[in-house]
C-alpha cells in the first residue's frame, strides 16, 4: 500500500468526520422540530422539567421560544463535547494506549510528508498563528464593543481567558513534553494547544452571537465554515507535528464544551444588536489577513523546520549483541496504541539482504494493492499467495519489506507473511558509514469465508510455527532466549558478513 492511497484515504476520513458531524447537527435540530408540538403542551402543563434546572435557565426550555432548535444542538454539542474531554483526560492520566498511539500518529504523518501537502499544511497553520489569535480577539473586541453589544462582549473575553487556563494548567499537571517539531510560526501562547483551544473556543461562541439572529441558510454556512476551519487547522497540526493527537482532541473538545456553556449562559438574555454578516466578514477577513502576513513572513522558516526528522540513536555492535538488543521494542506499536505481534527478528543490514536470503527458502513478495487484486478478495477459490496482505503499522511505519510462503507443511488455505519494519537504531558499519537495524514479525494467516462471499485473511493467534519456520530460513543467526512476560521467545540475531550498507 503506497503513501498516495494512504493519504487518499485520510482525506476521505476528514471528509467523512465533517459529514457526521453536519449531520449530527440537522438531525439534532430536526428531532427538536419534530417534538416541540409534543413537548410544548407538556411544558406547559406540568412545568416539571423546568423544576430540574436553576431558575436562570428556565428561559431556555419557554416552549415557544424559536431558538429551541438551537438549543438542542448546543446541548448535544456539550454531551459530546465532555464525553471526550473526560474520556482522552482518563487515558491520559491512566497511561492508556491513547498515550502510545500520539506517536505512532506523529511518525505515521511523518512518513506521509510530500512537498504540495507540507506547504498546504504550513499556510493553514498559519491561519491559526498566535498572531491571528490576537488579532481575532482584539477585533472581536472592537466590533462588539462598536455596537454596544457589552455582554457578548465580555462572554467573548470569557471564552479567550477560560481557553488559555485551561491549557495552562493541563500542562502544568500532565508535565508532558511538545513534539520535537514547532513548525507553527509565530507562536504567542506557550502551552500546546492553546490555539486550537482558545479558536474553538472563540468562533463557537462567536458562531451562536452570529447565529442568534440569521436565517437557517445563514445558519448552516457559518456552520459548515467553522467545522472546515477547525478541522483543517487540526489536521494541519497533526501533520505537521505541532501537537500530538491528544493534545489536539483535548483542547478541541475543551474548546467546544465551552463555547456551549457560555452559549447557554448567553442565551438566557435578550439577543443584542451586533450586525451579525458584518461581524461573520470580520472575523473570516482577519483570519486570512494576519494569517495569511504572518504564514508570508515566517514561510521560509516553518518550511523549514517542516521538513526536520526525528533522531537516530547510535549503538556499536558490540553493545547491540550483549545486551543493546533488550532496549529495542519487543511488541509491536499499532495505531490505536496497542502492543501486538512480538519481534523474534532484529536485522543489520540492509532489507535486500534478508529479502535474498529468504527467498532461497520459498519466500516470495506478495501480489501489489490494485484494482485487480482487490477484486481476487470477492472469488472463492483464490489461493492465499494470490491476496495482497493488508497493511500492518509498527509505530505509525509501514513495513518496509513484505514477504508471504505458502505451500510445503502448510494448509491449502494458510500462509506465512513476514514484516519488517525500521528502528530508530544505526550501527556503525566497518565501512565507515552507518547500518540500521530492522525489526521482523512473522504471523500465520488462515484465508476464510464468512458468508462464502468473499475471501478474507485472519490471523492465527498462535505465532510459534510462523517464528520457527522463519528463524530456520534465515542465513546464520544468533539466537538467544529470553522471557517475555510468561512467553518465551527466540530473538534471532542476523549479521549478514556480505554487506553492512544499510
Amino acid at each position: 500500500m503506497t503513501r498516495d492511497t494512504i493519504m487518499i484515504g485520510l482525506g476521505f476520513a476528514g471528509l467523512a468526520v465533517l459529514a457526521a458531524a453536519a449531520a449530527l447537527a440537522w438531525a439534532a435540530q430536526a428531532v427538536v422540530r419534530a417534538l416541540v408540538p409534543i413537548l410544548v403542551p407538556i411544558l406547559a402543563g406540568f412545568r416539571a422539567p423546568v423544576r430540574l434546572v436553576p431558575r436562570r435557565l428556565h428561559p431556555l426550555l419557554d416552549p415557544a421560544r424559536a431558538e429551541l432548535p438551537g438549543i438542542a444542538t448546543l446541548g448535544v454539542l456539550l454531551i459530546a463535547s465532555l464525553w471526550l474531554l473526560f474520556g482522552v483526560m482518563q487515558d491520559l492520566i491512566a497511561g492508556d494506549p491513547l498515550v502510545h498511539a500520539d506517536h505512532a500518529v506523529l511518525h505515521l504523518l511523518l512518513s506521509l510528508r510530500v512537498g504540495w501537502a507540507v506547504r498546504l499544511a504550513v499556510g493553514w497553520s498559519a491561519l491559526g498563528s498566535g498572531a491571528v489569535v490576537v488579532a481575532l480577539e482584539i477585533g472581536i473586541v472592537l466590533w462588539l464593543d462598536r455596537q454596544r453589544a457589552w455582554r457578548a462582549m465580555a462572554y467573548a473575553i470569557t471564552a479567550a481567558i477560560g481557553a488559555i487556563l485551561f491549557t495552562a494548567g493541563l500542562d502544568v499537571a500532565l508535565d508532558r513534553p511538545a513534539p520535537f517539531l514547532r513548525p507553527t510560526g509565530l507562536s504567542l501562547l506557550p502551552f500546546p494547544g492553546t490555539h486550537l483551544a482558545v479558536l474553538t473556543a472563540l468562533l463557537g461562541f462567536m458562531g451562536v452571537v452570529i447565529c442568534r439572529t440569521i436565517g437557517a441558510v445563514g445558519r448552516i454556512a457559518v456552520v459548515a465554515a467553522m467545522l472546515v476551519f477547525l478541522t483543517g487547522l487540526l489536521a494541519a497540526r497533526l501533520y505537521l507535528g505541532a501537537d500530538y493527537l491528544s493534545t489536539a482532541l483535548e483542547t478541541v473538545a475543551f474548546g467546544a464544551a465551552w463555547a456551549a456553556l457560555l452559549g447557554f449562559a448567553y442565551l438566557v438574555h435578550p439577543a443584542e444588536a451586533v450586525r451579525p454578516a458584518g461581524l461573520g466578514v470580520a472575523i473570516l477577513l482577519l483570519i486570512l489577513g494576519v494569517g495569511g502576513v504572518s504564514g508570508a513572513l515566517d514561510q521560509r522558516a516553518a518550511l523549514r523546520d517542516a521538513t526536520l526528522a526525528h533522531g537516530s540513536l547510535i549503538m556499536s555492535r558490540s553493545i547491540w549483541l550483549h545486551g543493546g538488543w533488550a532496549r529495542l521494542p519487543r511488541r509491536s506499536l499499532s495505531l490505536l496504541g496497542d502492543y501486538s505481534r512480538p519481534f523474534p527478528v532484529q536485522f543489520l543490514g540492509a532489507p535486500r539482504v534478508l529479502r535474498r536470503d529468504l527467498t532461497d527458502h520459498g519466500w516470495h513478495p506478495p501480489p501489489p494493492w490494485n484494482a485487480a487484486t482487490l477484486l481476487r478478495f470477492f472469488g472463492i477459490g483464490t489461493p492465499p499467495g494470490a491476496l495482497p496482505v493488508m497493511p500492518r503499522f509498527d509505530d505509525g511505519r509501514l513495513p518496509a519489506l513484505v514477504l508471504i510462503r505458502t505451500g510445503g507443511t502448510l494448509p491449502a488455505n494458510r500462509r506465512l507473511v513476514f514484516r519488517l519494519w525500521r528502528s530508530p537504531v544505526l550501527v556503525p558499519s566497518r565501512t565507515g558509514g552507518f547500518a540500521r537495524i530492522w525489526l521482523g514479525a512473522v504471523s500465520l494467516e488462515r484465508i476464510g469465508h464468512p458468508g462464502s462471499i468473499m475471501a478474507l485473511p485472519q490471523e492465527v493467534r498462535s505465532h510459534g510455527e510462523a517464528r520457527h519456520c522463519l528463524i530456520r530460513a534465515l542465513g546464520a543467526p544468533i539466537t538467544v532466549a529470553r522471557a517475555d512476560g510468561h512467553t518465551p521467545l527466540r530473538l534471532a540475531f542476523v549479521t549478514p558478513s556480505r554487506t553492512d550498507a544499510p
